[in-house]
Parts: structure tokens; sequence; C-alpha cells
């Protein structure tokens, strides 16, 4: 099926969505999990696991498949397929009809002596719309520590507020 690259959702927004699941995946951690003394590499594997993995093109590997009278270009990258979705301000539209694989795109060149020069191109205009991807998201590992820092001293404030009520109460709490 054919997609339209650079088109979707906004990029930012997306690391925002990102930002927000960090959190609340660390404000449903358990009282054994914030207590943890290695709380610390716990955040820190909830922060990786929210970035988004920018893509790039394997252009070493590209390769040409003649069908009537269009090649089909078959241009490998590696990270995530969906940046190929996101769009970012200032990014070119991406005119042709291309599909989106897991691990490379494929789009149709004329099969002319111009083949060669419309790849290119179209190559081109590819990394220049990652290139401004990345620059849009190079914070975003900021932005998901801290929302990620901001749940766990909410859930902390949580467990040392039922503490406080516990130890203050004339009856004994069980966890």
């Amino acid at each position: 099926m054919a997609t339209k690259l650079f088109s979707g959702s906004k990029v930012l927004e997306q690391v925002q969505e990102n930002a927000r699941r960090a959190r609340s995946v660390v404000e449903g951690l358990s009282r054994s999990e914030i207590f943890d003394p290695a709380i610390t590499g716990k955040l820190e594997e909830i922060t990786q696991s929210h970035l988004l993995a920018m893509a790039a093109l394997e252009r070493t590997g590209i390769t040409r498949d003649r069908s009537s009278s269009e090649l089909m270009v078959k241009v490998p990258f590696r990270g995530d397929a969906s940046m190929f979705e996101f769009s970012v301000s200032g990014a070119t539209e991406i005119l042709k009809r291309t599909i989106l694989q897991d691990d490379h795109i494929l789009f149709a060149v004329p099969d002319s002596d111009a083949a060669d020069k419309v790849t290119d191109e179209t190559l081109d205009l590819i990394d220049g719309n990652l290139r401004l991807m990345a620059a849009a998201i190079a914070n975003q590992q900021t932005v998901i520590e801290e929302a990620v820092r901001q749940g766990y001293e909410v859930r902390k404030r949580h467990f040392e507020e039922q503490d406080r009520r516990d130890k203050a109460s004339k009856y004994r709490t069980i966890s």
C-alpha cells in the first residue's frame, strides 16, 4: 500500500505523547520498585524505551527492479519505519508513490536516462527531511527524562504520604 512520506502526525506531538506514556509507566510502578536502590536504572530504561529511533537511509544497499516502464527503487534503512510517516516543519513533501516496509522504502522512477538523477533527487529530499526531523527531536531525551522524573516524584510522594498516614494511625496497615 502506498504511503505519503512525512505527512502524518507531527513528530513533536509524538515526542510529547511518548513523554506522557513514560510518565504513566512510572506512576504505575509499585512501592517496592519506587524504593528499590536500582530505581535509577529502571527510570533510564523507561526513558530509553520511549525515545523515537531516527531512521537513516542505507544508500549502499539500493537496488532497482524493472517493471514495465518504471524502475522500482528499493532503499534499505535502519531505525524506526514510523519516522517516515511523521511530519516536521519545513519538510519537503515527497510526491512519489512510495511503499514503506519495516526495513526499506520502495518508490518508482521512470525507466529512462534520467533514472539516476530522479533517484538521487528523491533520496536527497528524504535525507533532508530526516535531518530536519532529527533536529526537531534533538531534545526528546530531555523532555522524556523530565516527564519520568516528575512521574517518579509524584509516585514517591504518594507512597511517603501513605507511610506518614500509616505511622500516625492507631491501626496497623498492611501493604
